[in-house]
């Protein structure tokens, strides 16, 4: 049903399609919450409702089931083969609920273009098989953590234009399964880019510009060609937060105003 003129909320009476794999309405312009019922439909592997209007928080009811106050035991999956989740340019908020972290067999999480607020859970960052991380153009705020590092099937990484802080911790750069990262527009985070991202052995896009990040890149990347390099090399002041010889985009410390370099 997805890129259709559909209207009003998403039915609760979904939850009477219990063999349901598949729920696509994307693109339409649904409105409302994301219903709590939707988490009893135990066999769906994919949901897409990305590009509607929908608001509100995601269920923590999405992530488990919680049936007992003792973790160990009171705890179930809601969406135990769930394998997509797109809920992206909507208009969603709150805090993302560390029960998402039950998603075990989560491949793609695109939370993009919604108005989310404050920390990444460590337990979405220790999703075993996740490969699409997609959650820019939120309020998201805090460090990055180091327990990044367990996402070795990540291949796409977007975090850009939000509020993290801090370092980028070294373990990111242990993720060699990464083909995309793009860290910009996050002007507080800090610090030189950790060497470690010289075993990227399989990145081909990179997008630094609009950070506090400093330092040198060229013996990092300079020794493969990347279709996409952006850093805050710009060097129109005589000074440069980055130094980088084989960027093909330079940009001001704003990461706002960016110039091809011409080899």
């Amino acid at each position: 049903l997805a890129n259709n003129d559909l209207e009003g909320n998403i039915p609760t009476r979904m939850q009477q399609l219990f063999n349901l794999k598949s729920l696509n309405l994307a693109t339409n312009a649904l409105d409302g919450g994301l219903p709590t019922e939707l988490a009893t439909l135990r066999l769906l592997q994919s949901i897409q409702l990305q590009e509607n209007s929908l608001s509100g928080s995601i269920p923590i009811e999405w992530g488990a089931q919680i049936l007992s106050a003792v973790p160990s035991v009171g705890v179930i999956p809601s969406f135990e083969f769930l394998q997509i989740l797109r809920l992206d340019q909507n208009n969603l908020s709150s805090n993302l609920p560390i029960q998402l972290g039950e998603l075990k067999a989560l491949r793609e999480l695109h939370l993009q273009d919604n108005g989310f607020t404050g920390v990444v859970p460590t337990q979405l960052m220790d999703l075993p098989v996740l490969q699409y991380f997609r959650v820019s153009s939120n309020q998201l705020r805090g460090t990055i953590h180091t327990v990044i590092g367990n996402m070795q099937k990540l291949s796409y990484l977007n975090v850009e234009k939000n509020a993290f802080s801090g370092t980028i911790p070294s373990q990111m750069g242990t993720l060699t399964s990464l083909t995309s990262l793009s860290l910009a527009f996050n002007p507080s985070l800090l610090g030189e880019i950790p060497s470690t991202f010289g075993n990227l052995i399989r990145i081909d896009k990179i997008f630094l510009h609009g950070t506090g990040l400093v330092g040198g890149l060229d013996n990092l990347f300079c020794d493969r060609r990347l279709s996409l390099y952006f850093a805050d090399c710009l060097n129109s002041t005589g000074t440069a937060d980055i130094s980088c010889s084989c960027c093909n985009y330079c940009c001001d410390a704003s990461g706002s105003e960016c110039a091809p370099v011409q080899v």
